[in-house]
């Protein structure tokens, strides 16, 4: 994923047209919508715009999410962003930090073999994975 480099903000209009200017200037135009009380014409950006026109303002993530949801993706539970119709296959946060865990405790142990031992019996799990909660 591409990272936006600059704090940019979009004045999205109802037409469709989109006017991309940086935070300061975004946060200028807020506060002339919200001191005014009626729709009116405002000079921005050289442009002439009517304030009964404008959507919204948004960040640029936000437009980013609209356009991957546009082009068919959606955003699973864990975060990440698939294709259309592409099954969700992703581990939870809670199973990567579990994971994370039990790969350092056996790194660290140094006497199993991915956390199994030889016992009695057979194949046991090592005392350095047993603590480690899900």
């Amino acid at each position: 994923m591409t990272e936006i480099a600059k704090n940019l903000y979009c004045i999205q209009m109802r037409t469709g047209v989109e006017i991309w200017v940086e935070h300061e200037r975004a946060v200028k135009l807020q506060n002339v919508l919200s001191s005014i009380t009626g729709s009116k014409f405002i000079l921005f950006e050289e442009e002439t715009i009517n304030t009964a026109d404008i959507v919204g303002i948004f960040k640029a993530g936000t437009m980013q999410d609209l356009t991957r949801r546009k082009n068919g993706e959606w955003l699973c539970q864990q975060g990440t962003w698939h294709q259309r119709g592409e099954k969700c296959t992703c581990v939870s946060k809670e199973e990567r930090e579990y994971q994370a865990k039990r790969k350092q405790a056996i790194e660290n142990c140094g006497k199993c073999s991915n956390g199994w031992i030889q016992g009695e019996k057979g194949m046991k799990p090592c005392d350095c994975v047993k603590n480690i909660k899900k």
